[in-house]
């Protein structure tokens, strides 16, 4: 599946395995970057998010599920008064921990999957993201664990990060 995606320049799909139960949300995936290929056929990969999806569908072939899915479409919200807060967060929360340059990239950001780029979450975290159906109220999520992580004392030493 992930080689494929590779040669093809195609997406493959992700979906939260809870104890064995498929949830019926997913999200489809680009390969950004291969860190390290072995010779397995596995990979170190970095893979970013594009599109939500939901399940209508699925069976297992040997250890692979597929699955037929309808991508859920996303509205694009106009509300600049909540993409300014959590704009404005995340510059905070970046400039505590030393990242100091590129803001002019930051500042482009107005989505909440944007925001939470390459931020390493609990799975509970990315499962709730998923479950928003609603692009303003994961705006407001994003925007409360922005502010609950700066409520918190942030040593930029690599060794104490807030919890998020």
């Amino acid at each position: 599946m992930i080689k494929n995606s590779i040669k093809e320049n195609s997406p493959f799909g992700i979906v939260l395995d809870n104890s064995g139960n498929i949830d019926n949300l997913g999200c489809s995936l680009y390969v950004t970057k291969i860190i390290k290929e072995y010779n397995s056929g596995e990979y170190d990969l970095i893979a970013t998010g594009s599109k939500r999806f939901q399940i209508l569908d699925k069976e297992k072939h040997d250890d692979l599920w597929v699955g037929k899915i309808k991508y859920i479409n996303e509205k694009k919200i106009n509300n600049q008064e909540i993409i300014k807060k959590v704009q404005n967060r995340y510059l905070e929360l970046l400039m505590k921990l030393g990242k100091n340059k590129n803001f002019e990239n930051y500042i482009k950001i107005e989505t909440s999957y944007e925001f939470l780029k390459g931020i390493s979450l609990p799975i509970e975290f990315k499962k709730d993201m998923l479950s928003i159906d609603s692009e303003l109220e994961r705006l407001i999520y994003v925007n409360n664990l922005f502010k609950k992580v700066l409520s918190q004392s942030i040593e930029n030493n690599n060794k104490n990060f807030p919890k998020a």
